[in-house]
Parts: structure tokens; C-alpha cells; sequence
């Protein structure tokens, strides 16, 4: 079995196009294109920001215009690390995975499901019409693995305020991921208009 055949097919199917990509941290600008030209495709509001963060909007089903926001998040980027007798160049060269049974893994390298499958699975939501939902808003970012702090450099207001807040403040918004074993959740608070007035509390991995 082929890695695009496993189901859910749709989420696979992305993360087989992301192993495509060459993307380790640092290398952004394709992978950012694909999902700002991915978000364009589905005739959705698309951000892409100039350090290659991007952001999708998906307006709320009908009935759902009232209830609070969700927004799914994902950086793009990965670790790139290799056996030492494989040759191998993570700036030009596509990930070779393959089904091993009950695993998915990669010839030599890591795979890049960190956070490559968070990714995908974005992508799906966001392509499938036959869910009922909120207002979305799909955060891609652009350097999580060797530049946490550049990730949260996005312009003020980038990110729509998702649920009723106090005049002049920017509300809470909880931002999760989970990837295989690893499950990393962060506090994004802002305080308007003082965009300097940015603080991230993240939780560490396990």
C-alpha cells in the first residue's frame, strides 16, 4: 500500500504532497507558497505572511455564524535529521516514506510528521464541505523547530478574534497540536493596540 492510499485518504494524501516538499527549518518559501496556493484553490481567504507564516479562513457553515471560532494550528517546518550513511540533501530532496505495517516510516531521515501530519489534517478540514462548523481559521507557521520566537512574529490582527472579549483587548486563544505521541498546547494572548504587548506561554514537550 502506497502512503496516499491509507486512509482517512484526504489527510494522507496531503501529507504525502508535504514529504514532497523539501522543508526543513529555515527552507520556508516553497512549502509556504504551496499553502497559501492550497488555501487560493479552495476560494478562501488567504494570508501569507512575510516570514511564511500563513493563514486560511473558512467563513462558518450555515448556523454556525454565531458560534465561537476554532483555529487549527501547525508549523510546516521540520527537523531534519539523517542516518549517517545516507546520503541525503533536505533542502532539495523529497522525503522518501513508505507503509511498514501498522507505521509509517521514512527511508534514513526523519519523516516530518512533527508537525507534518497537523498540517494535513488542516488541510482536510478545511477542503471538506460536508462538515458543520464554526468560523475557521488554519495557522500555518513557517520556523517552529529552529526559531520558536520567529514563529509568533505575525502582524497585528493576522488572527481574528474568535470569541467576545473586553473593549480594547484582544482575547485568549487557545492554540493545540497533536502529532503521533507528541501533543504541545500554547496560551496566545495579545492586549490591543499594543502590538509590542505579545506574550506566548507554551507547555514543554514531554
Amino acid at each position: 500500500m502506497e502512503l496516499k492510499d491509507l486512509k482517512p485518504q484526504e489527510v494522507w494524501k496531503n501529507f504525502y504532497a508535504l514529504t514532497c516538499i523539501p522543508r526543513p527549518s529555515g527552507v520556508k518559501k516553497e512549502i509556504s507558497d504551496f499553502l497559501a496556493n492550497y488555501g487560493r484553490s479552495l476560494g478562501l481567504e488567504t494570508i501569507q505572511e512575510e516570514i511564511g507564516n500563513v493563514i486560511i479562513r473558512k467563513p462558518a457553515s450555515k448556523g454556525y455564524e454565531n458560534k465561537p471560532g476554532v483555529i487549527l494550528q501547525a508549523h510546516m517546518d521540520m527537523v531534519p535529521q539523517k542516518n549517517s550513511d545516507k546520503v541525503f540533501d533536505f533542502t532539495k530532496d523529497a522525503i522518501q516514506a513508505y507503509v511498514d505495517g501498522e507505521w509509517v516510516r521514512a527511508d534514513g531521515t526523519t519523516l516530518g510528521a512533527d508537525d507534518g501530519i497537523g498540517v494535513a489534517a488542516a488541510m482536510a478540514v478545511l477542503a471538506d464541505n460536508s462538515l458543520e462548523h464554526p468560523a475557521l481559521e488554519a495557522f500555518f507557521t513557517a520556523d517552529e523547530e529552529s526559531a520558536a520566537q520567529e514563529e509568533w512574529t505575525l502582524r497585528p490582527r493576522s488572527i481574528t478574534p474568535l470569541c467576545p472579549c473586553r473593549k480594547g483587548m484582544w482575547p485568549s486563544v487557545s492554540l493545540s497540536r497533536d502529532c503521533m505521541e507528541v501533543t504541545r498546547a500554547a496560551i496566545f494572548t495579545c492586549s490591543a493596540p499594543t502590538p509590542s504587548n505579545c506574550c506566548l506561554s507554551s507547555s514543554k514537550r514531554p
